[in-house]
């Protein structure tokens, strides 16, 4: 039994990592260009903006990477250099106040470039 709950969750993560990378492919290639705030959401938000302010996709992008390695964790999976993570590294670096901190374009463009090499 416990066996079987494992593989159904690791099944539901596959999924969950599947869905946030298509998600990031799909949206990163225009936030390379345009410099749109995919990274600012309500819980990296340095500037304080009101919710209605925050992307809605920088918002479902938090939510599933959240849950993507809230799912790795409670499976013992590693979190490091997984799908979810990345995303919420570069948020976190979006966020900081180190004055060399990349860019909206230059972390899309970074994300992109990692996860089309993992392809």
């Amino acid at each position: 039994m416990k066996r079987n709950r494992r593989a159904e969750g690791e099944s539901i993560l596959q999924s969950a990592e599947n869905t946030l990378r298509d998600s990031l492919l799909e949206i990163l290639p225009m936030a390379a260009e345009t410099g749109e705030p995919l990274f600012t959401n309500s819980r990296f938000n340095p500037h304080g903006l009101p919710a209605h302010l925050l992307s809605k996709q920088a918002e479902a992008l938090l939510e599933i990477s959240l849950a993507c390695v809230e799912m790795r964790e409670a499976l013992n999976l590693p979190v490091d250099g997984s799908i979810g993570n990345l995303y919420l590294l570069a948020c976190e670096e979006s966020a900081s106040s180190n004055e060399h901190r990349r860019g909206p374009r230059k972390l899309a463009a970074s994300l992109l470039e990692h996860l089309c090499n993992d392809a």
